[in-house]
Formats: structure tokens, sequence, C-alpha cells
């Protein structure tokens, strides 16, 4: 697996986990195929990333693909057509919209959630900032 996937691979016993879990609940059984492909397709894409990122590693006195050959042959296509820093573009948004749509979190409520906590942030950090400058206008007099 690790010539095949790559480090990618180390992704596969904990998938396999959530499959038998997913597969032994009630109601699951009809709809089995969408999370094996979507496993493959996260399997694939995650090796693609590793072998842009690293390329070749070295463990153990022997060198091998960081991708594994699934990785090194679609991230060798991808480079040929869009070059090295457009493939990591691509992978990463393809990655970043994987976890989107498979948690089902939406760009609205994460955008919410950092306007909240930038605002709180703000309101805490002005004051301080007027505490601050009432006890040194205190000290003056």
């Amino acid at each position: 697996l690790l010539q095949l996937f790559g480090l990618a691979s180390f992704i596969l016993p904990f998938s396999l986990i959530y499959l038998a879990v997913r597969s032994v609940l009630p109601g699951n059984q009809k709809r089995f195929a969408l999370p094996v492909g979507s496993l493959l397709f996260l399997l694939i894409l995650t090796s693609s990333f590793l072998f842009v990122l690293f390329g070749s590693l070295t463990w153990r006195e022997s060198e091998f693909s960081s991708g594994g050959i699934t990785g090194n042959l679609v991230a060798t296509f991808l480079i040929k057509y869009f070059n090295h820093t457009g493939t990591l573009l691509l992978l990463m948004a393809c990655l970043l919209l994987f976890v989107v749509f498979t948690t089902q979190i939406s760009y609205k409520a994460i955008l919410h959630f950092s306007a909240r906590l930038f605002r709180s942030l703000f309101k805490a950090v002005r004051l301080r900032i007027t505490h601050y400058r009432k006890q040194k206008q205190r000290k003056k007099i």
C-alpha cells in the first residue's frame, strides 16, 4: 500500500474502520458505494498532494515516493497542464472542497464564527486600551 498510495495509505485503516462501523449501523447498507468512492477519491487527492509537496522521501536508507504510484501518475499529469504551483493550488482547493462537502460545513457558518470571534477580540483589546489610558491619566494627576 505504501508503494501504491504513499504516505496517504496511513489514512486507510481509519477509513476502513469508519466503513465497517457504517455498514453495521441500520439503514446504511443501501448507500455503501458512495463512502467507498469518496474514500478512493480522498486517497488519490492526498497522495497527489503529498507527491507535489515532498516528491520522494528517504526512510531507513531506502527512497520511496511520498505519493506512491497513484500520486506520481496524477500529479505528473496535472503538473504537465497546470505547472507545479497551479497543481498545488488545484489540489488544495479540491481537498478543501472535499472536506466542506463531506462534513457539510458551510462557508457562511465559518465566516460568521470568525467574524464573531474577531469582534469579541477587538472589543477586549479596545477595553484594555481605554482602561490603560484611564489609569495613566490618573497617575498624572
